[in-house]
């Protein structure tokens, strides 16, 4: 089997375990009668450059699972000439590395993505903030699966056409600014405290102190 295969079944698999954990809990929100989080569409509205920013992170988001089921397709048909032809050559040792070190990212990404939404899913009640699960170390875990995710298929595939979901980075940054603006509103003192003892996008060294409170939050 082939190198360019095992990367296609592994991208398929991941994409099908991605969609159907998102499409469950997608269901099990719309399902429940709870009200939804103040950070909604109608947040949106009127706000031209947060409209742009949330363009910027649908758009590379979207580029990121298009080139993936592309690239899939491509190779399970036989007809990716056309994508291996633009492949950045490296030396062989180097590849191998490279696409290893892909693999983990587009993995850990995944799990970390995937994390966040089983976590925000078990309490379908979104009033309350949630500081438990992946939020524990970073606020936007979810954001930080994706820049992994996209990272990973940088250099799983070292392909130019790889880099165009990266795009979405600076937007998903803009938004997260955003949401935390309105989640302060929200929640007040209980996010401003969170704020300062969790990493936006990199978890920050935490006291046994802080461990205790986060317990008590996740009780």
């Amino acid at each position: 089997m082939s190198s360019e295969v095992v990367k296609a079944v592994f991208l398929g698999v991941f994409l099908s375990v991605f969609f159907a954990v998102n499409l469950a809990n997608a269901i099990k929100i719309l399902l429940s009668s709870e009200r939804r989080s103040k950070i909604s569409r109608e947040a949106f509205r009127g706000d031209h450059t947060r409209s742009i920013q949330l363009s910027i992170a649908a758009f590379g988001t979207l580029a990121f699972f298009t080139e993936a089921v592309t690239y899939c397709f491509c190779v399970f048909f036989g007809s990716c000439g056309w994508l291996t032809e633009w492949t950045i050559d490296v030396h062989t040792g180097l590849s191998i590395c490279s696409e290893a070190i892909g693999f983990a990212f587009v993995i850990f990404g995944c799990a970390i993505f995937l994390w966040s939404v089983l976590e925000r899913g078990r309490r379908v009640n979104l009033n309350r903030l949630v500081t438990w699960g992946a939020f524990r170390y970073v606020r936007h875990p979810s954001y930080v699966g994706y820049f992994l995710m996209f990272a990973g298929f940088v250099l799983l595939l070292r392909n130019p056409i790889a880099l165009l979901p990266l795009v979405a980075v600076p937007g998903y940054v803009g938004l997260a600014v955003f949401e935390e603006q309105l989640l302060v509103e929200e929640f007040g003192d209980s996010y401003v405290k969170y704020q300062k003892r969790t990493g936006r996008f990199i978890p920050k060294l935490r006291s046994a102190h802080t461990d205790a409170y986060a317990a008590v939050q996740t009780s």
